[in-house]
Formats: C-alpha cells, structure tokens, sequence
C-alpha cells in the first residue's frame, strides 16, 4: 500500500500555494486602488468561487485590470481546488494504516513555517509589488493609490455612508447653510432617492430627505453634524 505522507504532503503544498495566491492577489487589487480589506475578500472570494455579491464587487467588475486580476483567480482557484480533492481522494484511496502520522505532521508543519517565513520576507514582498505595478501599469494604471492612503483615514477620520431622515437637522439645507466644510466633514457625493448622483456637490446643493450622502471626516465630527443620522 501506498504512503499516506506524500499525498498529505501535497495536499498541504496546494493549500498554502492557495494562500500565497490569494494574498498576492490581494496585493494586486489593493495596488490598484481598492481598499486592503475589500481587496482581500474579493480576491479569496474570486479564488474560492463562493461567489459573494456586495457593492465592493461592483469595483472589480467596473475596472478593466481588476477585472483581469479577478479572472485568474477564478481559473487558478478552480484548478487548484479540484486538484486539492483529487490529491485528497488518493490519499484516502491508498493510505496506509501503518503510516507515521506524527512525522507527517512535523514535515507538514515545517513545510507551513518555511513558506510563512518566506512570505514574509520584504524583499520577495517588494519584488512581487514591483511585477504587479509593472503589470498594472502596462494595463493602463498609471499611479494606482488607496484611497485610505490618499484621504489619510486614521486617527478617528473615515468615509462613512449616511442617510438622510426626519430625524436629521441639515434636512431641507444646503450644504453651504450646513457649514460642513468648515466644520470638518466633507460631502464626497449625494445619491437621490430617485437614483440621480450627484458628485463633488457644491455648496448649492440642497439635502433632501433620503439622500445618501458619502462623507469624509472624523467619525465625531460626522455625528455632530448630521445627528447620527442612519
């Protein structure tokens, strides 16, 4: 009968080449200007094929070199997930009652430590943002920014999504009768209950109920002004 280690072996071997290509992945959408975190979940939901429908998707789908990005994770993630099973499937087929499980295990557990250590390195990290930027750029995206990294979204200040109610006190106001940008919050866009968009508003703009707004702020300052509203 045929040893269990190997194909327990291999199969860790496709697992943590998974991981490896999700986070780079990962790494190539959030170069491209999406968010780190939705550019994790986007790329292990592309690779996995879970097929997750959120907003954030809407970003990937709507910009031609994340749609790219995307596309081989889904190949490289069907690939690999089925030749996970199959690996799998043979090892339970033809393992041997006889086999040392606890030396598999060290061997698997080494195998994780060394690709984790590698994977961490910086001078792989910088290599592999160099070829994506590279690869970004020949797609078209000259300077690819998080918008975290352009707004500064630290220290109390993010961009929230806010709807507009009774309840609310700028209703029925402009954004220059607000005084929201002096005060601290900016009106990045406002979205009509009937659907219209409005971006960059100026100060013109008339909030009306059920609008909903996306600011950018400190999250206390935000509160103050619209109430909580939302």
């Amino acid at each position: 009968m045929a040893s269990l280690g190997f194909p327990v072996i291999t199969l860790g071997v496709i697992a943590l080449l998974s991981w490896l290509i999700v986070r780079t992945g990962a790494r190539a959408l959030a170069l491209s200007g999406l968010d780190r975190d939705v550019a994790m979940f986007q790329a292990t939901s592309a690779f996995f094929g879970v097929g997750f429908t959120t907003a954030e998707a809407e970003l990937v789908v709507q910009h031609p070199a994340r749609r790219r990005i995307v596309m081989h994770l889904v190949v490289v993630g069907n690939i690999g997930i089925a030749g996970s099973f199959a690996t799998l499937t043979s090892a339970m087929m033809h393992a041997n009652a006889d086999e040392n499980w606890l030396g598999t295990l060290i061997e698997f557990a080494a195998l994780a430590i060394l690709v984790l250590v590698i994977s961490k390195l910086k001078i792989l990290n910088s290599a592999i943002d160099w070829l994506i930027g590279r690869s970004l750029e020949s797609a078209g995206v000259v300077r690819p920014l998080d918008y975290e990294t352009v707004l500064g979204l630290r220290d109390g200040y993010e961009v929230a999504e806010v709807d507009i109610d009774e309840r609310c006190p700028v209703v029925g106001q402009t954004l220059g009768e607000t005084r929201a940008g002096s005060r601290g919050m900016l009106v990045l866009s406002v979205t009509r209950r009937g659907g219209a968009f409005v971006g960059a508003p100026g100060p013109e703009v008339r909030l009306e109920l059920g609008d909903h707004l996306v600011v950018y702020g400190h999250g206390e300052t935000v509160r103050a002004i619209l109430n909580e509203a939302g």
